[in-house]
């Protein structure tokens, strides 16, 4: 039984050491795009995004991934995401957008009400009523684990409510993951104790502009993130994302059990 709980663990927080993603040839008169990966981001997310690295600059798309989780803790990987910024200089390009994994958003999104960046012009958040309650199951179920593997930002999203950017003049897009992972699915029971999973955009109490749902899953976010990429392309480039997207919010019973 602790292997396996310890199988999962790893399996949902993928521990690896992966290196950041700079464009080969900055050219800051054209449009930068930072993602801000989380605790699923590992060896295979790397590559999965690497790979998309030429199809963005073939749009006029500097990609930056930024290594920035602090294991001190989300205040000091809010550090670490202004000097990765700074060290960079993406506020010399033109635009600048942001694509926020789960815990990306908990540490941007109190970082832009504090600190002015004004050549960013939009952000997308990845949000998932299944695995924003991973953090929580981590830290109440395998606190010891949690706290060895990956230090304090783990607990720091379980006891923090989302903090939702209210900034005026920047454009929010929404991509929400509709699978649940086998990590969630292990402690289903109590998953569903923490109440219902609401996909409807208003549930993720974070203003938007438009909001798509993917038949993925969080793990598949990374692994698969190049399905991704036309979509984020669109929003950069139209301000929106694209008419085929799916805009109709699951409904019915949701059954963490395949």
């Amino acid at each position: 039984m602790h292997a396996r709980i310890l199988l999962l663990i790893s399996v949902f927080f993928l521990v690896s050491c992966n290196r950041s993603i700079l464009p080969v040839q900055p050219d800051k008169k054209q449009t930068a795009l930072l993602i801000l990966p989380g605790f699923g981001y590992n060896g295979s997310g790397e590559s999965a995004m690497r790979a998309t690295s030429a199809d963005f600059k073939s749009h006029g798309i500097d990609l930056f991934v930024a290594d920035y989780v602090a294991r001190e803790g989300i205040q000091a990987s809010q550090a670490q995401l202004a000097a990765f910024m700074d060290a960079h200089s993406l506020r010399d390009y033109k635009e600048l957008y942001v694509f926020a994994f789960i815990a990306g958003a908990w540490t941007l999104n109190p970082y832009l009400e504090t600190h002015q960046i004004p050549n960013l012009k939009g952000v997308m958040y990845d949000r998932s009523p299944y695995q924003e309650r991973a953090p929580r199951l981590a830290a109440e179920n395998l606190a010891i684990l949690t706290r060895i593997l990956y230090g304090l930002p783990v607990f720091d999203l379980a006891k923090t409510p989302y903090p939702s950017l209210t900034l005026d003049g920047i454009l929010i897009g929404l991509i929400v993951e509709s699978r649940p992972t086998s990590f969630v699915r292990f402690f289903d029971e109590k998953a569903n104790a923490m109440g219902p999973f609401d996909f409807a955009p208003e549930s993720f109490k974070q203003k938007s502009m438009d909001c798509i749902y993917v038949p993925l899953t969080h793990d598949e976010m990374y692994t698969r993130f190049g399905e991704l990429v036309p979509e984020i392309q669109h929003f950069i480039q139209k301000k929106k994302f694209s008419s085929g997207a799916d805009r109709n919010a699951p409904t019915g019973d949701l059954y963490l059990k395949p």
